[in-house]
Order: C-alpha cells, then sequence, then structure tokens
C-alpha cells in the first residue's frame, strides 16, 4: 500500500488531477497484472503468480463511507479530505486483509480522534488472548470508549473484526456483541476498528462535513503475549497525514529570506547572488542562449508529432487495423475440447474430476455435471493441505485480468461471464497429488508446444538451391 497507493494518491492531489474513487481502486487492482511493476514492487516474494486479490481494492472519499466487510468503492470523484483504502490479499489459498486511512490537511480535532483510534487497536492487541471471548473482546473496546471517549461510542462500527484462512470471513465468529466464541493460539484474526459518521465543522465544503476512520490488520493470537499483527503498514499520524495548504501559505515567506540572503551575500557574503549584476554573460558566446531555445522549440516539435502518432496507432489498433510495424490486432482464440457431448470419456460419468490427455482437456465436476476445460485456459493450479483436508484451487485465465497488451487476453463478447477460479476439497491425498501432478505435466507440456510454435513462426523456409554448373564462385 505505502510503495504504490500513497504516491499515486500524493501526486494527483499534489498535481489537481480528477479521477474517481473508482478508477483509482482500478489501478491498485492492476498492479498484482503488471509484472514488472509487481517484481518491483515486492522484490522479496518469489511466487507473485500465487497473489491475488480476495476482494477488489476499496477506496472511499467524499463524505460517503461503508465500513462494512461488503462495501465497494462509489463513482465520485476521489476528495482530498479523509481517504480510506481497504485491500485483501490472497497467497497461496490464505488471506490477509489492510486497511489504512489517510487525512489531507486534518484539523486538530480530526488528529484527536484518529490518535484515539491508534491508542484503541493497540489495546486490543493485548485483549485478544486465548482463552477469551469475542464477545467480551468487544465489550473491552466498547467500555475503553466509554470510558475515555463516550463522545465517540455511536460511532464505533458494529462489529471489530472476523476470523480469517482459507475463506476471506467467517460470519459464525465475528468479534461483536453476544459472539461465545473462544480464541485459540495461532487462530487468525482481522481486527477491525473503525469510527464512521464522524462531523468535521470546520470542513471547507460540504464532502469534508462528514468523515470515517478505520484500521484493519491480520494479526495472529499468540499464547502468552499480546496478538503479533502480521500486516505491517505506517499508520502513526505523522505516516498518514499530508499538508498542502500549509505550505502554498508559507510560499512567501521563504521568498522573502531568499531576498535577504541574496543581499547580505552581495554585501560582501561568500556565496554568489542569484540574479545577474553585469553585463558579463554566464556562457562563452551570446548565440549559446538562441540556439538553447531552439532546442527547445525543435523538441517540443517533436514530442507532439510522436504524440499524433500514437493517437493514429490506437485508433487503427482499436479499429482492428494493422499498424506501421505490421502487427496485426490479438484475436479471440475459441478452443474445442469434443464436438459433442457423447465424445466426453465414460469415467466423466462419474462426476470426478478428470485428466483428458488426448483431448488436452480437464473434465470438472460443477453441478453434478462433468464440464470441460480446454488446458489453454489454465492459469495455475495450487495445491495445499489443511488438516485432513486437500484443496486443489485451479486458476482460468480470463479477459481483464492484465493491464498490458501482453497480459490481457482479447474476448469475444464483452457482456460475458468468465469463470476465474474453481476450489475442491477431498481427504484422499494420494488421488489430489495425482491429478495436480498430471494437470501440472499437461500444462507444462502445452506451453513448451506454444513456445516452440511461437519461435518457428518467424523463420523464414529456404528456397531450393540450384548449383552453379561450370562457375566457379
Amino acid at each position: 500500500m505505502h510503495s504504490y497507493f500513497i504516491d499515486e494518491m500524493a501526486g494527483i492531489f499534489d498535481e489537481e488531477k480528477s479521477i474517481t474513487n473508482e478508477k483509482m481502486a482500478e489501478r491498485i487492482a492492476g498492479v498484482l497484472a503488471n509484472d514488472k511493476l509487481s517484481k518491483k514492487l515486492f522484490p522479496n516474494v518469489s511466487a507473485l503468480d500465487m497473489a491475488e486479490w480476495s476482494t477488489a481494492p476499496i477506496v472511499q472519499s467524499g463524505g460517503h463511507y461503508d465500513l462494512s466487510p461488503t462495501a465497494s468503492c462509489s463513482a465520485s470523484q476521489l476528495h482530498a479530505g479523509t481517504v480510506v483504502c481497504t485491500l485483501s490479499m490472497r497467497y497461496f489459498m490464505y488471506n490477509a486483509t489492510i486497511s489504512r486511512t489517510f487525512m489531507i490537511d486534518p484539523t486538530p480535532e480530526q488528529e484527536k480522534n484518529y490518535n484515539f483510534l491508534l491508542g484503541l487497536q493497540k489495546q486490543a492487541l493485548g485483549w485478544l488472548k486465548p482463552g477469551a471471548t469475542m464477545g467480551a473482546v468487544y465489550s473491552k473496546i466498547l467500555s475503553h470508549i466509554q470510558e475515555h471517549r463516550p463522545d465517540l461510542q455511536g460511532n464505533l462500527t458494529k462489529d471489530c473484526g472476523f476470523v480469517t484462512g482459507i475463506e476471506l470471513s467467517d460470519g459464525n465468529n465475528v468479534i461483536s456483541p453476544g459472539c461465545t466464541t473462544t480464541l485459540e493460539p495461532n487462530m487468525v484474526i482481522v481486527l477491525r476498528i473503525g469510527l464512521d459518521n464522524l462531523t468535521n465543522p470546520k470542513g471547507t465544503d460540504t464532502q469534508s462535513k462528514t468523515y470515517a476512520y478505520q484500521l484493519i490488520d491480520t494479526v495472529v493470537v499468540r499464547d502468552g503475549s499480546d496478538a503479533e499483527s502480521l500486516t505491517t503498514g505506517e499508520k502513526e499520524t505523522n505516516d498518514v497525514s499530508f499538508f498542502f495548504n500549509d505550505e502554498e501559505a508559507a510560499a512567501p515567506e521563504p521568498k522573502r529570506e531568499a531576498k535577504r540572503e541574496n543581499k547580505r551575500e552581495a554585501n560582501g557574503g561568500a556565496a554568489k547572488p542569484t540574479t545577474r549584476k553585469s553585463a558579463i554573460l554566464p556562457s562563452k558566446f551570446r548565440s549559446e542562449e538562441k540556439e538553447e531555445e531552439s532546442n527547445t522549440r525543435k523538441r517540443r516539435e517533436h514530442q507532439k508529432e510522436l504524440l499524433n502518432r500514437l493517437l493514429v496507432e490506437g485508433r487503427r489498433r482499436f479499429a482492428g487495423e494493422a499498424g506501421d510495424d505490421g502487427e496485426e490486432t490479438r484475436v479471440f482464440k475459441k478452443f474445442e475440447s469434443y464436438k459433442r457431448e457423447t465424445a466426453l470419456p465414460r469415467e466423466a460419468r462419474s462426476c470426478k474430476i478428470l485428466v483428458d490427455e488426448r483431448a488436452e482437456s480437464i473434465i470438472l465436476p460443477i453441478y453434478g455435471m462433468a464440464v470441460p476445460f480446454h488446458i489453454s485456459t489454465l492459469k495455475n493450479i495450487v495445491k495445499t493441505e489443511e488438516g485432513d483436508y486437500v484443496y486443489l484451487r485451479i486458476n482460468l485465465a480470463s479477459p481483464g485480468q492484465g493491464v498490458g497488451k501482453k497480459d490481457n487476453l482479447p474476448q469475444d463478447d464483452a457482456g460475458s461471464t468468465f469463470v476465474r477460479s474453481l476450489t475442491f476439497r477431498s481427504t484422499d491425498a494420494v488421488r489430489m497429488n495425482d491429478i495436480h501432478h498430471s494437470i501440472t505435466g499437461l500444462k507444462r507440456d502445452q506451453v513448451k508446444r506454444e513456445t516452440e510454435k511461437a519461435q518457428l513462426a518467424d523463420i523464414v523456409q529456404q528456397d531450393k538451391l540450384i548449383q552453379a554448373v561450370g562457375q566457379r564462385p
């Protein structure tokens, strides 16, 4: 979050650009699909292809906030006031959630409320201990607010977290009033502390009158100590506060100070004055300044020419024509596993996972029906063990996952619905291992064939050689 979102958000506000909350969330979602950018942001993650979004990133601002786990982004403009960003990711099938609140030009009252929320979250980490019930933890959080800040009692969210793991959230094990679930060692919990519907009487516009704060971290319950946070991210007040108006108001003062400094230097100071006091030019020839202006003008004209060329190429690409480099637009490939239903193997009637190497397809049972998927539609397969069960997560390639021309897949119908992943669970570890091995091998062979085919596509067949008779080379 701090490696990408903060820089993007600060740049938008600093340059006064206009973007919606929804579009900002789409930029964040595109980070994982961009291989070059994701490797730069996560250099210590070895298996980036195993990372994916559990839910779409959520960005909220502009006075309308929804701190529930099922919240979504709005189409309103990203507002320079209070911005709440929530990210939920899955790595090797295990989920984690983090949320941070960013304040732009906050008032002293807003900073006071945020500091209280930050201290409350640190207190809650000490209450998450083995043997305690989730309902008791919520009661302690509420009692802390009633004792220190009774004016914020009505702003606390209805629940303060839930158990997470392979499933993103467990609706039965929630930190809420009346929940009797007992905390156990090594239990992973999404600790969610939020204050909603806060008012700011000093707001400069209507959108700044109402705001909300939320802090979410994924923590693990430890035996004999406070809960340990698994998610890292700066959340101190100085790290999440941005001030833009103060910089503009303070700008004239350095200018006056600079004038005094220049005057002092002109009267005998060591440094040279910033303004030229004589007719001596800094360059050897007066023509150098004219040449520099000419080069600047030429560079701008060349940039306009490149921009027009890019616009023309973009129109050609979206119109389905070939570009200047002769590259054709990518077409939607249709993979046919079987021409008719009767061509399915007899073993498919048992409603079990079947790998058909002859048809290069995987037959999966879905709602009691055998559904074939061509191996070309497979992105990857992940096998994990959880207790007595073995999980197989089959991730399928679909349009819209990539942000670049190379990564994104073309689509035949924009209104189509695509299946991105399927998860199967079984206690038969041997069979699940065989299935995983068969699918992995089939995918490896398919990628090898496609690579060889792409390499041979550029090879030009040589004409038949004719021996020169009676002539020497």
